[in-house]
């Protein structure tokens, strides 16, 4: 197959959009040819071939930051005839179907393709943003342009059990569930990061994830703040871009609590750290949080999106309420004085990503899913 996969943005460090990226990473390692259609940031190239199987094509638009978080790429229907006309593919992926890049399926259709569009969210009907103004939009465009995209393709994906009851709340009759997954084969064999010493009595506690306002980095900040006052051996590390923040950083950062910014070795990252935290207000299938799973990590996660099935209600890491600091903090505090349940907990997780959440065996699964469009 050559399949085009339409997705908003491709592993930027201030954008990722980790569905898309995985989908082309594992379907070009099976062989088939991917064309990947994309925004792209100022001094990327316009085109750029990954690997063998892999093409990426970067359009610049303009990005609306935190709270938006969403670009508009001017002429998109042009660009988009122009990729399909250059690369001629045969099946089509659109990921996340509120994001402008997904207008592309009704082109599509249009043009007579088969069409799979793929989504971890129902934005605007079960997630939310911190912003009224933002919800407001996005209740809007779920209601109009986004069912438009979703009623017209041949097949939705959802990522997780968690999406199903909207589904079919919404009417949306042609649609099966489908996980992301985890490349099992970055968490082997790892070593300790160079820049990163640990002792041997101290527990290492971890965030990664962009910093924005919905991912609710800024309530586990002031939750670490606390937890470093109480416990001697806890320390914290952030991962994620911090370009445009240095105020952030200079108020916070301190020997026990360090912003690592943008970083290509997040699996060392995650198997050195003995607890992972999500604090997000809204998810779709968290990628950070399967990657700590896979690492060992016991994971505390806020009961959005995803999370639930990923940490088998509760059986596989500690779930509380989004927003809630106080369970929060008290759960993180939990596992710094209980390294039996640390130990529990990082080892069911792993086994959880191992059994269902294998990105080889998932790709294999979304070709089907392409083919059969």
């Amino acid at each position: 197959m050559k399949i085009l996969i339409v997705t908003p943005y491709f592993f930027e460090p201030h954008r990722w959009m980790i569905s898309g990226y995985k989908s082309a990473l594992g379907l070009a390692a099976l062989g088939h040819d991917v064309v990947v259609f994309t925004s792209g940031s100022r001094g990327q190239p316009e085109v750029e071939e990954i690997s063998a199987h892999l093409k990426v094509y970067r359009f610049r638009d303009f990005f609306l930051p935190d709270p938006v978080n969403f670009g508009i790429m001017p002429f998109l229907y042009w660009r988009v005839r122009k990729v399909l006309r250059r690369e001629e593919p045969t099946h089509f992926l659109v990921c996340k179907y509120m994001f402008h890049t997904s207008l592309a399926t009704l082109l599509l259709k249009f043009l007579g393709k088969k069409v799979v569009v793929m989504t971890d969210t129902f934005p605007g009907i079960s997630w939310f943003s911190r912003s009224r103004f933002v919800n407001l939009v996005m209740w809007l465009y779920a209601r109009t342009l986004g069912m438009m995209v979703l009623k017209t393709a041949d097949q939705v994906v959802l990522l997780h059990e968690g999406l199903v009851a909207t589904a079919r709340r919404l009417g949306i009759r042609r649609f099966q569930v489908h996980h992301n997954g985890v490349d099992l084969d970055l968490f082997r064999d790892l070593e300790l990061p160079a820049d990163l010493t640990t002792r041997e009595d101290e527990v290492l506690i971890t965030y990664v994830g962009r910093l924005e306002s919905v991912k609710g980095y800024d309530l586990l900040l002031g939750i670490a703040a606390e937890i470093l006052e109480r416990h001697e051996k806890a320390r914290f590390l952030f991962v994620g871009d911090v370009s445009g923040r240095s105020d952030l950083v200079a108020r916070h950062q301190q020997p026990r609590l360090r912003f690592l910014g943008h970083r290509t070795d997040v699996p060392s990252l995650l198997k050195a750290s003995d607890v992972f935290v999500l604090a997000s207000y809204s998810e779709g299938l968290p990628n950070a949080l399967m990657e700590a799973m896979a690492a060992g990590c016991a994971c505390v996660a806020t009961a959005v999106g995803g999370v639930p099935w990923l940490l088998e209600h509760g059986r596989a890491g500690v779930i509380v309420p989004p927003g809630d600091r106080k369970a929060l903090g008290e759960a993180v505090e939990k596992l710094i004085v209980d390294p039996q349940l640390r130990t529990r907990l990082g080892s069911r997780a792993r086994v959880v990503i191992a059994e269902s959440y294998d990105l080889s065996r998932l790709s294999r699964e979304l070709a089907s899913i392409l083919r059969a469009a």
